[in-house]
């Protein structure tokens, strides 16, 4: 039902107090379509043939009718009138004769029905108008009119606009418009955080986002009644938000649209938060629909039209909102509209805003945006790399990077599903191979990108008629002048909540900088930033946002240890080393004298390391306009400081400076409602001991542990008992040797646990390779939820806190052990769900019924056209009467069309009750074949048959569905 009716409609269906007769005919005609047992299905032909004898094509005509009479003109002649009454007349009549046929109902109930139409529409044609109620219909045709204006033209305005955002460019700074992306290459991959029962965790594709959030709601009301949405996607800077935002504004104007539910709005409209010009509504729809408000509305009269259009209002950036785009928001949120489906995009820190301004009365669903899926990650750089070589800019071997991201994936991976990152690593790759090997951080990364911009800068400067023939040691300094400065003024814009662009005033200071260094203005400016001229006038702006606080965090780091100022000193000696030596100031031992004690004071009046330094110098910047400074719009920059610091001065910072990081980052709210976010810290500094130290006694509710976190998690746990600790193992736990160690200090926590060993689960083996692991926890921890491969005797261990079990089956005698101790083990405990993965030396022959449980899941994993037979005997043998599989996958099989039929037709001849069939997306099928299957399955099981990536197939969170 979900995958038919929208969210509104299937809230009018199951009101009671709403009569059919309130429901559109666009309504009516998805109803008829699905609920009408002897009617063809959706798409077939017999909807669109011409054919007076079938039902399908005779209500096709009635709505093509009502459609073709709602959108005409405003008028029309007693002739026309007679005319198309009478047609319309003539198709009823049809209609209801042919539905009596075939439904079997009594002739005079059929011509009762009949005779009432026939009556009904005579009335309405012979019915003289007086001029009153003419009026009145005059202005009704007109609005409607209106409406379809501002739908047809309105639509059409805003698809022009938009025609430019299917490609991006991440690094125009570099080889200015050479490589453009397309956006639906960036792989973006989106996780649950909270949509009613669907659970956290489960993955959403980018095609699904829309349907999904309309699907599933965080509200826990049982109003059936429409209610307006409003949804939430969150991400760290640089995870892809924007991108995506484009993506959806590309995807809506593309004729051939591949979201799901995208194309049911009418209209599309964008708020930029960071857009400081628009404080109004009205504002908004003027400035995206300029030309169609002039031609045909009144001042402010097509805000009005667009409430009776389905419109998706996209909101990117609540984290950069300023006074004037909050107004607008606060205002949309205050329309409460059922027509306008609001899709938000903000950093993490601006969470508890949204939460506290979507109130109950909103359908709501909140994900998160983790960047690139892992899995697509190698399939991303090959593809731009590729291009970058046959644009002539790198000669460098695409496999040789693809296997240096296979070695390194596992300590770069989270910085690696940024698209920004990925993009940065292809260039420096291009350039020198060797700069990237020893990168383990994003600041590293940057440092490295800020290296290639001056070199590639100076590189053009020596070619420059300004500059030729200056020394490159000579140009590198002036252009490590003119980087400071840029640096200072990207912090003066953070200061002063200018997200991405300069101040008018920093960029007339950055060029003073430059003519006073004799350096080509465009070109130093653009070889780090980007230089447009908007509406006549020059801006300068930021990359990305991500390189804004990377800049700003440089200058930051610069002060904290005296760069900016020693290099000050240096040019100071440099101008009274002039002045002596002009006027002749005592002899050359007394000049170097005076020389050496203006050196000596000057390196005095430099302030060493010290207690709120950064504080202080984000103070002195602060806007605060007699408001107290909050850390909380820095949180990304702090971060940034702290990556800069240990990557290039960490044997350097004194216990002071690493205790400010991190107490400035809980002020701005890091890690206080999901301590995870300190693993951002630790990371960027590289497991410093004195940094985990201080987070340590910040984290008290949650913490995961991956096997690259194990070294850190070991001295968190010193110190502190998290009261949820999750234990997440993608690699083979035999090649951790602190794994035993990190088992046994989580076991002394006494915490709610849930613990993932993922390769086992997926690649078992006949020992039981997490037997130990397991029993080392579960004596003094509440197991939750399990991953991995364990045997029968184990599964009677298991606490009466489990209540989700993802386990391996490897042979007929682990399952047939296995089957014994699940039936027993179902008595006393409180399982919610059970997934099993089926290896290929599992026979039906040794399975037995499972407990009957809220859920169960089925992987089988390797099978072929050979095992059809073997598939459906196994998960008949395992279902209990009168359940159902959530869901049953089949990764890493190669079955052929023909064979996917097969397996259908022998689980409805098997009885077995699907709700899903999953089959890997890597494994072609035409689109016409999977369209057959799609539809065969929904025939004969009532279930959806989908594709999955390899990620997606083996995801822990097997709730979703």
């Amino acid at each position: 039902m979900k995958r038919i009716f929208d969210v509104s409609q299937r809230q009018k269906l199951s009101d009671p107090h709403i009569h059919v007769s309130s429901y559109d005919i666009t309504f009516l005609f998805k109803l008829l379509h699905h609920v009408c047992d002897k009617l063809e299905l959706e798409g077939s032909p017999e909807w669109t043939t011409r054919d007076e004898g079938r039902l399908e094509w005779l209500l096709t005509a009635i709505k093509n009718f009502r459609n073709n009479i709602s959108h005409s003109g405003l008028g029309i002649t007693k002739e026309t009138l007679i005319y198309e009454t009478a047609n319309v007349l003539t198709t009823l009549e049809n209609a209801l004769s042919v539905a009596g046929t075939l439904y079997i109902r009594n002739t005079s109930e059929v011509q009762e029905k009949i005779n009432k139409v026939r009556n009904d529409i005579m009335n309405i044609r012979d019915q003289d108008l007086g001029s009153a109620e003419l009026g009145v219909y005059e202005t009704m045709l007109l609005n409607e009119k209106l409406k379809t204006i501002l739908k047809t033209e309105g639509s059409n305005e805003l698809k022009i606009r938009y025609e430019n955002c299917s490609q991006i460019n991440p690094v125009s700074f570099l080889e200015g418009k050479k490589v453009l992306l397309k956006v639906k290459s960036i792989f973006t991959q989106i996780e649950v955080e909270s949509a009613g029962e669907r659970a956290k965790g489960s993955s959403v594709t980018c095609a699904d986002i829309i349907a999904f959030c309309r699907d599933n709601n965080s509200d826990s009301g049982e109003s059936s009644r429409p209610q307006p949405e409003v949804f939430l996607i969150e991400g760290p800077a640089g995870s892809g938000k924007t991108t995506l935002m484009k993506y959806i504004k590309s995807e809506w104007s593309s004729p051939t649209c591949s979201m799901n539910g995208l194309s049911d709005f009418d209209l599309l409209l964008c708020l930029q938060c960071r857009n400081r010009s628009i404080s109004s509504f009205s504002q908004l729809l003027d400035h995206l629909l300029p030309n169609t408000n002039v031609k045909y509305f009144r001042q402010g009269e097509m805000k009005k039209f667009m409430f009776g259009l389905k419109t998706l209002l996209l909101v990117d950036g609540l984290d950069e909102m300023n006074p004037a785009s909050e107004s607008v928001f606060l205002e949309v949120l205050s329309m409460k509209s059922v027509n306008l489906v609001i899709l938000c995009t903000s950093r993490p820190e601006k969470l508890h805003y949204f939460h506290t301004h979507v109130t109950s009365e909103y359908h709501s669903a909140h994900l998160k945006i983790i960047g690139i899926a892992d899995s697509k990650i190698e399939k991303f750089i090959i593809k731009y790399h590729s291009e970058m070589v046959r644009l002539g800019l790198s000669i460098q071997d695409t496999d040789s990077l693809v296997r240096y991201l296979k070695k390194t994936k596992l300590k770069l991976q989270r910085h690696l599903r940024l698209p920004l990152n990925l993009v940065v690593l292809a260039w420096l790759w291009a350039d020198d191979p060797s700069r990237i090997l020893k990168i383990t951080t994003a600041s590293e990364l940057y440092m490295e990108t800020l290296t290639l911009m001056k070199k590639k800068l100076i590189e053009r400067l020596g070619h420059n008629d300004a500059t030729m023939g200056i020394d490159c040691e000579v140009l590198e300094e002036r252009v490590n002048v003119f980087i400071t400065s840029m640096c200072r003024e990207a912090l003066v814009s953070l200061c002063w909540d200018v997200i991405e662009k300069f101040l008018p005033d920093s960029v007339i200071r950055m060029k003073t900088t430059c003519n006073a260094n004799s350096l080509p203005v465009k070109e130093v400016m653009s070889a780090f930033l980007v230089i447009n001229t908007v509406d006549g006038e020059e801006q300068v702006s930021f990359p990305h946002k991500l390189l804004h606080e990377f800049y700003a965090s440089i200058w930051i780091k610069q002060n904290l240890f005296n760069e900016n100022k020693k290099v000050n000193n240096s040019e100071l000696l440099q101008k009274l080393a002039i002045f002596l030596e002009m006027n002749k100031a005592g002899s050359t031992v007394q000049q170097q004298n005076i020389l050496s004690d203006a050196m000596m004071r000057l390196d005095q009046s430099a302030s060493p390391q010290k207690p709120d330094a950064i504080r202080g110098m984000i103070t002195e910047m602060h806007n605060n306009e007699g408001k107290p400074l909050k850390l909380l719009k820095y949180q990304s920059l702090l971060l940034q400081v702290a990556g800069v610091l240990y990557a290039q001065n960490a044997h350097q910072i004194e216990k002071c400076s690493a205790e400010e990081i991190v107490e400035l980052l809980y002020e701005a709210e890091l890690g206080q409602k999901d301590n995870n976010e300190w693993w951002d810290l630790i990371d960027n500094v590289k497991n410093d001991r004195i940094i985990i130290s201080n987070v340590t006694k910040h984290i008290k509710k949650n913490l995961s542990i991956t096997e690259d976190h194990i070294e850190a998690a070991l001295l968190i746990l010193e110190n502190t008992n998290p009261k949820i600790i999750k234990v997440d193992i993608c690699g083979k736990c035999e090649g951790l040797p602190e794994l035993g160690i990190l088992l046994d200090r989580v076991a002394g926590c006494n915490c709610q646990l849930d613990v993932y060993f993922h390769y086992e689960f997926k690649h078992p083996r006949t020992e039981f390779g997490n037997d130990h692991h397991l029993k080392t926890v579960i004596r003094s921890c509440q197991l939750g939820e399990f991953v991995g491969h364990i045997s029968g005797e184990t599964v009677t261990m298991l606490p009466d806190t489990t209540t989700l079990l993802n386990l391996a089956v490897t042979d007929d005698v682990h399952a047939a052990r296995l089957m014994k101790y699940l039936q027993e083990g179902a008595v006393d405990q409180y399982w919610v769900g059970l997934c099993l993965h089926i290896t290929s030396s599992v026979s039906p022959s040794a399975l037995e019924q499972l407990p009957d449980l809220q859920m169960l899941w089925l992987l089988l994993s390797d099978i072929n056209d050979s095992c059809i037979t073997r598939v459906c005997e196994i998960a008949a043998k395992l279902l209990p009467p009168h359940a159902m599989f959530v869901d049953i996958r089949f990764p890493h099989s190669d079955v052929s069309f023909e064979g996917w039929k097969r397996l259908l037709q022998g689980m409805k001849d098997a009885d077995v009750a699907i709700g899903h069939l999953t089959i890997p997306e890597e494994k072609y099928l035409p689109e016409e074949e999977f369209k057959s299957l799609k539809d065969t399955a929904h025939s004969l099981h009532r279930c959806d048959f989908r594709k999955y990536s390899e990620d997606q197939m083996w995801e822990s969170a097997l709730l979703a569905i």
